[in-house]
């Protein structure tokens, strides 16, 4: 029950915090300079906006190789 309502509530709160999650993401994704061969764990990944980011910008023609680790199990 609490997974299906975190689940649902994850875009909503992704788009209400985009004005903070944003320009942290591209912080991160900046500092992080990762190449397509690389791998990236996220430990309590939350929404998992961190692994779509890098997914789209490092990872774009490949499978990426970014997985997240959270509570929730999804």
């Amino acid at each position: 029950m609490v997974q299906q309502q975190y689940n649902q509530m994850a875009e909503d709160y992704d788009r209400r915090w985009r004005h903070y999650t944003h320009p942290t993401l591209r912080f991160l994704l900046d500092w992080a300079a990762l190449h397509p061969d690389e791998q990236v764990l996220d430990v309590g990944c939350g929404t998992g906006e961190l692994e779509r980011s890098f997914s789209r910008r490092v990872y774009r023609s490949t499978r990426p190789s970014v997985n997240g680790l959270a509570s929730s199990g999804d």
